[in-house]
């Protein structure tokens, strides 16, 4: 995953507001990318590791908007 697929992620979880939002939202998908990216021991685990925490980021935004 690069920067572009977490930043769309974010967009559809959580609204930008201007371009302040949007540059937010790249510092965050690229934070979000080094950590993972630090952490892992192949490309399988790095798959499943962005996977799976994509996965918890809408889940808790779908919550959110949805109570």
């Amino acid at each position: 995953m690069g920067d572009a697929e977490g930043l769309y992620m974010l967009q559809r979880c959580y609204p930008i507001l201007g371009l302040e939002g949007l540059y937010g939202h790249w510092n965050l998908a690229k934070r979000f990318e080094e950590m993972i990216f630090t952490t892992v021991t192949s490309q399988s685990n790095y798959l499943w590791k962005i996977s799976t925490n994509l996965l918890v980021v809408e889940s808790r935004a779908y919550d959110r908007a949805n109570p």
